[in-house]
């Protein structure tokens, strides 16, 4: 039997209830987690299913100590998030964007907007020993420190 799948000892629920008393944007993540969940079936293909499974632009979610409304939070999710395939998934990915949601402590609350997307072909996929020789490490040895090559 795997750690997770193990009941809650009495000493991990004190543990969670410290963590989240004194952090709490723990409890605020569960708590946007457990109101996606609750109203999504999964995979999550795209922004806009999210929108339409949680009602609609205009609901809103409490995340970092704010109150957004889905349309304020478009801009703020990459699109390279979905398909969210799961709630293994979902708490993954509010966890990542929690990192970047002011608190209502800020004094002018900035959400960067997410600009990237997933590239339309792979990465290259090169071996170690590939890359040293595109670059001419190999040719040349592999200086030592201070930039001194070894004899």
């Amino acid at each position: 039997m795997r750690n997770s799948e193990k009941s809650e000892t009495p000493e991990q629920s004190r543990l969670v209830r410290a963590f989240l008393k004194h952090h709490p944007q723990i409890a605020e993540a569960i708590d946007a987690a457990s109101t996606i969940i609750s109203r999504v079936k999964f995979p999550i293909n795209s922004f806009q299913d999210l929108v339409d499974a949680m009602g609609g632009a205009e609901t809103t979610l409490q995340f970092g100590r704010r109150s957004f409304t889905l349309a304020e939070l478009e801009s703020r999710v990459p699109s390279y998030y979905f398909p969210i395939a799961n709630e293994n998934d979902l708490v993954a990915k509010i966890g990542d964007l929690s990192t970047g949601v002011p608190s209502v402590k800020a004094p002018v609350p900035v959400l960067i907007p997410a600009t990237a997307s997933l590239p339309s072909v792979p990465p290259p996929t090169m071996s170690l020993e590939e890359i040293h020789a595109g670059r001419g490490v190999a040719a040349r040895g592999v200086p030592a420190m201070g930039g001194i090559k070894r004899s």
